[in-house]
C-alpha cells in the first residue's frame, strides 16, 4: 500500500540538503506519483502479445532482456485510452487533488520564489552553502564547478543567454551532477507538490525561496531545455521499496516529479554505487537531455529528465531470487500542462527528424512557462490520444496546438493523412487550432477543401514556412501573458509616444476631396489606384479632424479597457472637401501600420457604432450590383450621399452606420487570402452585413467598404498595453473580440 502525501511530505520536509552526503537518498515515492492503470484483461493481454510477438535483445548481465523492441514502438501508447484513474475520473478534471494528477505549472511555481533575486552569485553563495560541511574543502569545490562551467557555458551563449547567465546555468549542472543532485531533486518535489495545491511548512517554503536559485538556473532559465532531447534507450539504478515496487506493474503509467538521471544506453551504471541497487529501469526517453558535456562525471554519459517526466510501465520481471527487478517503460507525453502541443507527422521518432528543432525552440521560447509536446506518428494513434481522458481534458483549451503534416507515408492513404486526422478530431468535438505543415500548399488547400465542410475547415492554418510554423507554436505562450513586458509593447511604446490619435505627417501641401477624386476618376479599380491612395495617406493628406482620435471605453467585471478611434473611416481632402476612399485591406494595413494602427474587430466595429453620436441609415447605391460598384465614379457618387445626410453636422463627431467595416477576424485565419466586412447598422441595431470573410478576396474592396483606423496602444486599468498583445491574451481579449482570442499580427500582410 502506497503512503499518503502528508507522510512522504513529511520525509521530504525532515530532509536536510546541506548535511545529506551523496550516498543519502529519500524513498521513491517522495518523487513520482500513481497516475493510473489498465485494469482491462483484454488490453493486457493485447500488450503481453505485441512484446511477444516484437521480440527482445540480447540478455544482460543479470539475466534480462537489454531492452525490448516494443519499447521503441509508439504502437504501446494505446493503453493510454484504457487507462483507469489512481482516482475517480471526476477528479481529472480539477487535474490538481494531492496524490493524483500532476499539472506542471513548475516554471511559473519556480518563478514566484526567485522573483528578482537570482544571480550568478547569489547562485555561487548558495551552492557554497550547500557544499560547506564537515570534512570538505569548500573553495576546491566551487573551483571545480567554476572550472566545469567555464569549460561549458560558450555552448549557452551560443543560444542567445548572456555571459552571466551562461556561466550560471553551467554552473548549476555541474552543482546537480556532484554531490547534490539529491537536494535539487528533493526541491523539485516539494516546488511541484506545492503547486498543485499541497500545504508545504512555512520554514520550509522560505528555505525553497533560497534554494530555488538553483531550479532557477536549471530550469527557469532553461539550461536544460536549451539542451537537445535524447531520443533513444536509458537506464536508471535505484533502489526501491516492495511497496513501491508493486506500483510498477504492466500497464501502470506514472510521474517522476523531480530531476531524474539515467545512463545513456541499454547497460546500466557499472560502478558499485548503482550496481548495488535492486531496480534497474530500462527506458525509451524521448524528452531526456543528454549532459556529458556539463557533468562532473562525463564518463557517465547522462541523460537527465525534467521534472513531470512520465512513463508508461509494460512489462516488470524479477531475477536472483526475486530480489532484482528490472522495468521496462516508454516516456509518454500526457499534456498535463497549461500549454501543450499535439504534433502529428510519420517522421516523428526518427532522431534525424528535421522539425525537432522547432520543438526544442518553442519548448525554450517562453523562460517562466512550460509546454509540453505529444509526439504521434499516425491519425490512429492521434486519435486514440484524443479519445483517452487526458486527450479529453484538453479539449477546446485556447492553450493545446495542435500540428500535422498532410503526407504520411505509414497510412493506408497517405496522401491526405492530415486531413483525414482534421476530421476525425473535428468529429471527436475539438475545435482548436490546427497547422498544417507542408511543403506543397496549393495540393494541400484543395485536399482540405474538398474533404471538410465548412465548420471543419474553421481554425486551420496551412503553410510551408518554418517561420509560420515557429509563429504558431509559441503564440501559445501569448494567451496569458503579462502585457506589460511583452516584447511588442516595449518594441511599439518605443516607437511612438503613449498618445490616443495616430500621428499623421503634417503634408507640405494640401489637396482636397474633389481634386483628388477628378485625379483618379479614369483609374481604375486597379493597384496603380491603390497606391495612388497609399501616397496621399504618407504625405498626411487628411481633414484635421481626423487628426483627434475618440476614446472608447469597455469594461467587463474588473477591467476597463480604453481604445482610441478616428472619427470617420479614412478620407483624403480637407474639413471642407474630403473623399472617404475605400481601399483593399493591404493597402489599409500598409497605412495602419505606418501610423501605429489597427483595423477593427467586428466586436470593435459594433462598439464604434454604439458608442456614435451621429448614426446614419445604411444607403446602398443601388444596382448595378457587378464589377462598377468597385469603380471611383461610384465611389465619388456614395461619398455625395452620405455628405448631403451630414447637412449642418460639424465634422469630427463620431459617425457610424454610413459604411461597411473591413475588419480583422479569427476567420481570417482559415481564409487568410480573403478579406472580412460586416456592418451597415440601422438605428435599430439590425446590420445589412453580418461577418463575412468568405466572400472576397483581398484585393476587392467597392464603394460600401469603410477603413477605420484604431491606435495600437491601448489602456486596461489605467496601463498602457498594445492591442496585438491584447486580441492574444485569454482573458482581455473578450473585451475587444467576440471570436476569441487570436494572433491579427499577419492578417493583410
Amino acid at each position: 500500500m502506497s503512503r499518503s502525501v502528508s507522510e512522504i511530505i513529511t520525509d521530504l520536509q525532515r530532509f536536510n540538503p546541506r548535511t545529506a552526503t551523496a550516498q543519502h537518498r529519500l524513498s521513491h515515492d517522495c518523487y513520482m506519483i500513481l497516475v493510473g492503470y489498465v485494469q482491462d484483461t483484454k488490453q493486457l493481454n493485447k500488450l503481453k502479445n505485441m512484446i511477444t510477438s516484437d521480440g527482445e535483445t540480447d540478455l544482460d548481465e543479470y539475466g534480462t532482456a537489454g531492452s525490448i523492441t516494443i519499447m521503441e514502438s509508439e504502437e504501446v501508447e494505446f493503453l493510454l485510452e484504457y487507462m483507469k484513474l489512481q482516482h475517480n475520473s471526476e477528479e481529472l478534471l480539477d487535474a490538481r487533488n494531492e496524490h493524483f494528477v500532476y499539472e506542471d505549472n513548475f516554471n511559473s511555481t519556480l518563478s514566484g520564489f526567485v522573483a528578482e533575486k537570482a544571480s550568478l552569485q547569489k547562485l555561487r553563495n548558495i551552492c557554497r552553502h550547500y557544499e560547506n560541511r564537515r570534512g570538505i574543502h569548500v573553495d576546491n569545490v566551487i573551483a571545480e564547478h567554476d572550472a566545469r562551467a567555464a569549460q561549458s557555458y560558450s555552448f549557452f551563449v551560443g543560444k542567445g543567454l548572456s555571459e552571466d547567465e551562461s556561466l550560471a546555468a553551467a554552473f548549476a549542472i555541474s552543482f546537480y551532477t556532484g554531490s547534490k543532485s539529491e537536494a535539487c531533486s528533493r526541491g523539485a518535489s516539494l516546488i511541484a507538490r506545492q503547486s498543485n495545491g499541497v500545504v508545504i511548512d512555512d520554514k520550509i517554503v522560505q528555505e525553497l525561496s533560497e534554494a530555488s536559485i538553483i531550479l532557477y538556473y536549471l530550469v527557469k532559465v532553461k539550461a536544460l531545455s536549451y539542451i537537445p532531447y535524447y531520443w533513444g534507450y536509458v537506464t536508471r539504478a535505484c533502489q526501491l521499496k516492495d511497496e513501491e515496487l508493486e506500483l510498477y506493474t504492466a500497464g501502470a503509467l506514472i510521474t517522476w516529479i523531480q530531476f531524474s538521471s539515467s545512463k545513456k544506453g541499454k547497460k546500466v551504471a557499472s560502478n558499485a554505487g548503482f550496481a548495488g541497487r535492486n531496480t534497474f529501469f530500462k527506458i525509451c526517453s524521448l524528452t531526456g537531455r543528454p549532459i556529458k558535456e556539463f557533468s562532473n562525471y562525463p564518463e557517465e554519459d547522462e541523460v537527465l529528465f525534467l521534472p513531470h517526466s512520465t512513463f508508461l510501465v509494460f512489462k516488470h520481471v524479477t531475477s536472483h531470487h526475486g530480489r532484482q527487478h528490472s522495468i521496462y517503460m516508454r516516456q509518454v507525453e500526457l499534456g498535463l500542462s497549461a500549454w501543450s502541443v499535439l504534433w502529428v507527422d510519420d517522421n516523428i521518432f526518427n532522431p534525424e527528424w528535421e522539425n525537432k528543432e522547432h520543438m526544442e525552440y518553442a519548448a525554450a521560447k517562453e523562460l517562466n512557462k512550460n509546454v509540453h509536446f505529444i509526439p504521434k506518428s499516425s491519425t490512429e494513434n492521434a486519435l486514440s490520444f484524443l479519445r483517452s481522458l487526458f486527450g479529453q481534458i484538453l479539449k477546446n483549451r485556447n492553450t493545446l496546438r495542435i500540428v500535422t503534416d498532410m503526407h504520411r507515408s505509414n497510412e493506408q492513404s497517405p496522401n491526405n493523412a492530415g486531413s483525414r486526422l482534421i476530421k476525425g478530431l473535428r468529429q471527436l468535438g475539438f475545435q482548436n487550432s490546427c497547422f498544417v505543415f507542408t511543403m506543397q500548399r496549393g495540393i494541400c488547400n484543395e485536399i482540405l477543401k474538398n474533404e471538410l465542410n465548412d465548420q471543419e475547415h474553421q481554425n486551420i492554418i496551412v503553410s510551408a514556412k518554418t517561420q509560420d510554423l515557429r509563429n504558431d507554436l509559441v503564440k501559445i505562450f501569448d494567451q496569458d501573458i503579462d502585457l506589460s513586458k511583452s516584447i511588442t509593447f516595449q518594441r511599439i511604446l518605443s516607437k511612438i509616444p503613449q498618445t490616443n490619435t495616430p500621428v499623421f505627417t503634417i503634408p507640405t501641401r494640401t489637396i482636397s476631396g474633389t481634386e483628388f477624386g477628378n485625379s483618379i476618376m479614369n483609374v481604375g479599380p486597379t493597384q496603380t489606384r491603390e497606391d495612388l491612395i497609399f501616397a496621399q495617406f504618407q504625405a498626411g493628406n487628411v481633414p484635421d479632424f481626423m487628426r483627434n482620435a475618440i476614446p472608447i471605453t469597455v469594461t467587463a467585471g474588473n477591467d476597463t479597457l480604453i481604445y482610441w478611434v478616428l472619427p470617420d473611416v479614412l478620407c483624403i481632402g480637407t474639413d471642407k472637401d474630403y473623399l472617404r476612399t475605400p481601399m483593399n485591406p493591404l493597402t489599409a494595413k500598409k497605412i495602419a501600420d505606418l501610423y501605429s494602427a489597427i483595423l477593427p474587430t467586428r466586436k470593435m466595429a459594433h462598439q464604434i457604432w454604439q458608442a456614435a453620436t451621429i448614426k446614419l441609415n445604411p444607403n446602398p447605391n443601388g444596382a448595378p450590383y457587378d464589377a462598377t460598384m468597385m469603380s471611383t465614379e461610384r465611389m465619388i457618387f456614395h461619398n455625395n450621399k452620405i455628405q448631403a445626410a451630414l447637412t449642418n453636422k460639424i465634422p469630427g463627431e463620431l459617425i457610424s452606420g454610413h459604411k461597411k467595416d473591413v475588419v480583422i477576424s479569427i476567420g481570417l485565419l482559415t481564409k487568410p487570402q480573403n478579406v472580412a466586412i460586416v456592418g451597415w447598422w440601422y438605428p435599430s441595431g439590425q446590420m445589412i452585413q453580418p461577418l463575412n470573410y468568405a466572400s472576397h478576396d483581398r484585393f476587392y474592396k467597392d464603394y460600401s467598404h469603410g477603413i477605420r483606423l484604431i491606435n495600437r496602444m491601448v489602456t486596461i486599468n489605467g496601463q498602457w498595453y498594445d492591442i496585438y498583445d491584447v486580441l492574444q491574451h485569454k482573458t482581455f481579449a473578450s473585451l475587444i473580440s467576440d471570436e476569441g482570442p487570436f494572433n491579427a499580427t499577419q492578417m493583410y500582410t
